[in-house]
C-alpha cells in the first residue's frame, strides 16, 4: 500500500505573504478562519537539504496577516500542517513566541491552544521562523484558527477501537494510526494515560482497547501490531457527537516460529534526557509493536522495565532485559544483561581497551554491541576512514574491537547507502571477529522513530514471550544465530540444514536457499549474495518465485567456491514504505542529498569449512598463513593466491603494506597486471580504502 504525498509546493493565495512582500489582510466573520490554505516551502539556510525539494525555496520564513475572528469566545485553537521538520522552527504571534513546531519529519497536523488575549483587535501577524542554523527544508501551511477550546474541539467525536486476534478474538496490544483527508497525522483529543501512549495521529494500547477523541471529519484509520501482523484499514467520517467503534481482527502474516523479536536499543525521556517516551509509555509501545525481548538501554543508566510492565498489565507480552547504552567519546556500546544495581562503567574512557576492560570489571554483561558505527558523536566516527580501513576491518589506531555485535540497521539513524554497514560488518568477519549483525530502533520517542522498526530476530524458543530464556538468547547472539530486520525477514539455508551461525562441513558446490518474508504491505525487490563480504553475482540458473509463505524465494547452487574456508550471507532489499503506519525515517547524517527509503534484512553468516578440517579460518588468518609460508615476496604470494578469494588477497596486501613492501611500485603493478582478476580486485580494494584513510587522516576528519 503506497500513499502519494500532497503537492509540496503550492503558491500563496489571498491570505499569505512572505517576508519581502506586502501583507494581505483577510477579513472574515466566520467562527473558523483560514489563514492560508497552502503548504509553503521554507529553507532555513542557503543550502538545499534534499533534492526532492525545488532548488529555490519560497523564503526562510513565513509571515501571514489576518484579522481576528469576530467571536465572543475566550479560547481559540490553532492548527498547522507541516512536513520534514528536522530542526527547530518557532511560531510567533504578533512578535511574541507562541510555540515551536514538533521536530518530526512526518506529515502531520499540530494543534495549539490560543487564548483570546494573544489576539488583538484588527490585524494580527503570524510568523514561522527558523531557530536552528542547520540546513532544513520544510513544508508548512494549511493554517486555520477555530473559536473553540482546543481540547473540546478534539473531543467532539469519538473513535473506539478494539484490537483482537482474527478468529480467536483474543485482545492484542497494538497501534492505531489516524490520518486526515490530506494524509497528515491527525491531532488526538485524549491525553496519554496508563495503558495508552498517544501522540499526534498515533495511539498505542496495551490491552487492545483505545477510545479517543477526534474533531469531526474524514479520516483513514490503520490498525496493526508491528512487523509481523496484518494492517487493517478503515475509511470513516465522524460527525459531531458520534462514536464510531472499530473491531479490528489482526492476523499474523510473518511466521517467526523459533525466532525471538528483539530490540537491543531502546530509550526513554525519563532516563536518557531526550525524546518524549516515559517508561510507562515505552512498555506499552513495546507490547504494541510485538517486541518479545526488549533491552532497556538508556544512556549510562541501568533501567528495569519489569515493575512498570507488571503494573500496566503488559508483562505477559515480553521478557524485559536490563541494559545500558554505555556512551563514551570513543563510541556508543549497548551492554546487557546487567543488574539494576551494577556499577555503571566510566564513560570518560577514550580507548577500546579501557572501555571493554571497564565493562568486564564492573558488570556481568555478556553482550556488547557497537552502535551506529558510521555516525559522528563527540567528533568520533568509529568506522570513518580516519580510524578504520573498511575493506579489511582494520582499526588504524591499533585498537581491538571486543564487541559481540555491530548495528547494521539502526532505524533511527539509517545510512544513505543501505548496504554500507552490512559490508563494514562482513569485513570484520573477514578480519577474524566473531561478531553478529544487529538490527535495532534506537527509539527515544513514542512515535517519531518507531520502537522495534529495526529489530533483531534471535534463534531461540519464542513460544512463551513472557518467559524467554535470556541466557539462550544471549548465546544465540554471540554465535551469530540472528537476522537483522527492517520491514523484511530474510531466511538463509545452505544444503537444506545449515543456517546462520552454523558451520558447513566442506563442499565446493552448495545449495543455497533464500526466503524473504514480510507482511502484505512490504516488498522485496533485490537479493544480494555475499561470499566473504564481497557482493557476488548470482548464478545464471536461479529459481525465483513468490508464494504464500514468502515475498520472494530463491534457490540456486553455488559452484566452484575456493578450496579454503569462506562465509556466506545475503541481503534482502525492498522499497521503503510510504504508508503512515511504517514510515521509514530519513537519515540524520546523510552522505547524499538524495534520499530513497528502503527495507532491509540481513542474516548472520553461514561458515563454510572449505578445507574440511573441522575448524573455520577467516580471510585474515588464511592470508597470515600464506605470508608466514612464503615470506613478503610479492611474486611468490601472487602465485600462491591463484585459488584464493579476493578477500584473502586484500589481507595479503594489508600484511605486505605493514611490512613496508611498496605494493604500488611500477614493479608491483607489473606483477599484479599478470595476476588473476580476483587477486587484482583484492589489492585494488585495499588500496582504495587506504587512500581514503590517508586523505582523512591528512585532513583530520
Amino acid at each position: 500500500m503506497r500513499f502519494t504525498r500532497p503537492n509540496p509546493i503550492r503558491r500563496t493565495i489571498a491570505a499569505c505573504t512572505l517576508i519581502a512582500a506586502q501583507a494581505t489582510v483577510l477579513k472574515v466573520t466566520a467562527v473558523e478562519l483560514t489563514v492560508t490554505e497552502d503548504l509553503h516551502h521554507l529553507r532555513s539556510t542557503d543550502e538545499r537539504e534534499w533534492t526532492e525539494f525545488p532548488e529555490k525555496a519560497e523564503g526562510r520564513r513565513l509571515d501571514l496577516s489576518f484579522v481576528r475572528p469576530e467571536s465572543e469566545s475566550k479560547h481559540f485553537a490553532l492548527f498547522v500542517r507541516h512536513r520534514d521538520v528536522k530542526h527547530r522552527w518557532r511560531i510567533d504571534l504578533n512578535g511574541k513566541k507562541l510555540a515551536e513546531l514538533p521536530r518530526d519529519e512526518n506529515h502531520m497536523v499540530s494543534s495549539f491552544e490560543l487564548g483570546s488575549d494573544r489576539l488583538v483587535e484588527g490585524e494580527n501577524r503570524l510568523s514561522v521562523v527558523p531557530i536552528s542554523k542547520k540546513d532544513d527544508d520544510i513544508l508548512v501551511g494549511a493554517i486555520r484558527i477555530v473559536d473553540a477550546k482546543r481540547d473540546d474541539l478534539l473531543r467532539r467525536a469519538t473513535l473506539d477501537v478494539h484490537i483482537k486476534t482474527s478468529g480467536q478474538g483474543r485482545p492484542l496490544p497494538g497501534r492505531v494510526t489516524v490520518i486526515d483527508e490530506h494524509a497528515a497525522l491527525a491531532p488526538i483529543g485524549t491525553k496519554p494515560a496508563d495503558g495508552l501512549a498517544i501522540r499526534t495521529g498515533t495511539i498505542y494500547t496495551g490491552n487492545g482497547r483505545a477510545k479517543v477523541g477526534l474533531a469531526p471529519g474524514k479520516y483513514t484509520v490503520f490498525v496493526g501490531r508491528g512487523f509481523e501482523y496484518s494492517v487493517r484499514r478503515y475509511e470513516i467520517e465522524l460527525a459531531r457527537g458520534e462514536t464510531r467503534t472499530l473491531n479490528a481482527g489482526l492476523t499474523r502474516e510473518v511466521d517467526t516460529n523459533g525466532l525471538v523479536a528483539c530490540d537491543t536499543h531502546i530509550h526513554t525521556l525519563e532516563h536518557s534526557g531526550h525524546g518524549d517516551a516515559s517508561v510507562a509509555e515505552r512498555v506499552v509501545t513495546i507490547a504494541g509493536e510485538g517486541i518479545e525481548l526488549p533491552i532497556a538501554t538508556d544512556h549510562d543508566k541501568h533501567i528495569d522495565f519489569e515493575p512498570t510492565a507488571k503494573r500496566l498489565g503488559v508483562r505477559k507480552w515480553f521478557t524485559p532485559v536490563v541494559g545500558n547504552e554505555y556512551t563514551t567519546g570513543h563510541g556508543h556500546f549497548n551492554i546487557f544483561p546487567v543488574e539494576p544495581n551494577d556499577q555503571v562503567p566510566d564513560n570518560h574512557l577514550e580507548t577500546w581497551e579501557s572501555i571493554f576492560h571497564a565493562i568486564r570489571a564492573v558488570t556481568d554483561a555478556e553482550i556488547a554491541i557497537l552502535n551506529h558505527p558510521r555516525d559522528v558523536h563527540r567528533g568520533y566516527r568509529p568506522f570513518g576512514p580516519r580510524h578504520h580501513n573498511w575493506v579489511v576491518g582494520e582499526n588504524l589506531d591499533g585498537e581491538t574491537l571486543e564487541a559481540d555485535g555491530v548495528e547494521v540497521i539502526n532505524s533511527a539513524a539509517l545510512q544513505t547507502e543501505p548496504l554500507r554497514l552490512v559490508e563494514d560488518w562482513l569485513a570484520l568477519v573477514n578480519r577474524g571477529y566473531k561478531i553478529a549483525p544487529i538490527g535495532a530502533s534506537d527509539s527515544h520517542e513514542v512515535w517519531t522513530k518507531i520502537v522495534g522498526q529495526g529489530r533483531t530476530y534471535v534463534r531461540c524458543d519464542d513460544s512463551r514471550p513472557e518467559e524467554i530464556d535470556v541466557s539462550k538468547a544471549v548465546r544465540s547472539i554471540r554465535e551469530g544465530r540472528v537476522v537483522a530486520s527492517l520491514g523484511l525477514l530474510a531466511r538463509l539455508t545452505v544444503d537444506r540444514r545449515y543456517r546462520p551461525g552454523d558451520l558447513v562441513n566442506g563442499g565446493r558446490d552448495l545449495l543455497v536457499e533464500v526466503g524473504v518474508q514480510g507482511p502484505a504491505w512490504a516488498n522485496c525487490s533485490r537479493i544480494v549474495l555475499y561470499v566473504n563480504g564481497i557482493e557476488t553475482r548470482l548464478p545464471d540458473r536461479v529459481d525465483c518465485e513468490k508464494n504464500h509463505n514468502y515475498l520472494l524465494y530463491c534457490s540456486f547452487t553455488l559452484k566452484d567456491l575456493p578450496s579454503h574456508d569462506v562465509h556466506l550471507t545475503v541481503a534482502a532489499l525492498g522499497h521503503g514504505s510510504t504508508a503512515p503506519h511504517f514510515t521509514i525515517p530519513k537519515t540524520y547524517q546523510p552522505t547524499s542529498k538524495t534520499w530513497k527509503p528502503y527495507l532491509l534484512s540481513v542474516p548472520g553468516v553461514v561458515h563454510v569449512d572449505g578445507e574440511g578440517d573441522g575448524r573455520w579460518q577467516s580471510a585474515h588468518e588464511i592470508a597470515e598463513g600464506l605470508v608466514k609460508k612464503h615470506g613478503a615476496k610479492l611474486e611468490v604470494l601472487l602465485t600462491a593466491l591463484t585459488d584464493s578469494h579476493a578477500s584473502v588477497a586484500s589481507h595479503v596486501a594489508l600484511l605486505l603494506d605493514r611490512r613496508g613492501v611498496d605494493i604500488q611500485s611500477d614493479a608491483a603493478k607489473a606483477l599484479l597486471s599478470k595476476s588473476r582478476e580476483a587477486t587484482r580486485l583484492g589489492f585494488d580494494r585495499f588500496l582504495a580504502a587506504r587512500r581514503q584513510s590517508d586523505e582523512a587522516r591528512k585532513l583530520g576528519r
